[in-house]
């Protein structure tokens, strides 16, 4: 289950920072290798766990520039919202999820690292039809249609 409300004794054991790049319309999304331990082989939202020490937005900077080759600027964040993945009976982790919606006037050139195999630019309704990385669609929809 994935909530904005923090629940009660909720101590996250994973932090994990993510970016929505749009550009007239359109998402960047990647694909995540075969060999990734958690998403192989699905579309998922760039960003990438918080190292210890670093800030949500340092983290996020970092793993986008490592994922994609974008440097990312603070000035094009419109959005920050705070997730929280509270474990179903078969998940083993409790994650903190901070997703930043950034807004961009022209595409960027990607350049992918060896944990991702594509990319994509994809309107919100192709979103809908990929094989995205669990919970992925939710948070989309959640940031998107409550500015």
């Amino acid at each position: 289950m994935v909530t904005t409300t923090k629940p009660d004794g909720f101590i996250p054991n994973v932090k994990v920072s993510g970016v929505l790049i749009m550009c007239k319309g359109e998402l960047l999304l990647i694909k995540r290798s075969a060999t990734k331990q958690f998403g192989a082989n699905q579309w998922a939202i760039v960003g990438g766990k918080v190292d210890e020490g670093e800030t949500y937005f340092k983290a996020l900077v970092r793993e986008t520039q490592e994922e994609v080759g974008i440097l990312l600027e603070e000035s094009w964040i419109q959005k920050n919202t705070l997730y929280y993945h509270v474990p179903d009976s078969d998940k083993q982790y409790m994650l903190e999820y901070s997703l930043y919606v950034v807004s961009i006037d022209e595409k960027l050139a990607v350049t992918l690292n060896e944990e991702n195999t594509d990319f994509g630019w994809f309107t919100f309704d192709e979103t809908k039809e990929l094989n995205l990385i669990e919970d992925a669609l939710y948070c989309m929809v959640d940031i998107l249609e409550n500015k």
